[in-house]
């Protein structure tokens, strides 16, 4: 697979070294902008797409991360899904749990990305590995309700 594809509004990277995740992060920050978030945002799904990217590589051994924005009932939304062949989550519930880590890290990605992101969905991948996705929903311009 090329380092990145996009195809129907969606940019599909490969995640297997530090560079990779540097390109996801630009990309995601890009895409965020195009479709509207404002810097703060911007800055909150580059942060939440390392995270998950750099996680990839660091539990599954690298593996590929999906980006794109969409309407969802005529609210723009921004998407990243992270995909990994690796061990798997075993406990998804206690990796969310702040400084819990099988790694040896400081265990505040999947909670830090809980924060900055609306949504967040953790599953075990048939044949072994995970996928985790995360949305956020476009803000009303401040000083405005929607």
């Amino acid at each position: 697979m090329p380092t990145f594809t996009e195809s129907d509004g969606k940019l599909t990277l490969r995640v297997q070294q530090p560079g990779d995740v540097a390109r996801a992060v630009l990309h995601a920050r890009r895409l965020a902008e195009q479709a509207g978030f404002e810097e703060e945002d911007a800055v909150a799904i580059a942060t939440a797409v390392s995270e998950l990217a750099t996680n990839a590589i660091t539990h599954g051994g690298g593996g590929i991360a999906k980006l794109r924005t969409f309407d969802e009932q005529g609210r723009t939304c921004f998407q990243v899904e992270v995909e990994d062949r690796g061990p798997g989550i075993a406990d998804p519930e206690r990796a969310m749990q702040a400084h819990y880590s099988t790694a040896g890290t400081l265990g505040l990605g999947l909670p830090g990305v809980d924060r900055l992101m609306n949504d967040l969905h953790i599953e075990a991948m048939p044949g072994g590995g995970a996928r985790v996705s995360a949305r956020k929903h476009l803000s009303p311009p401040r000083g405005r309700r929607a």
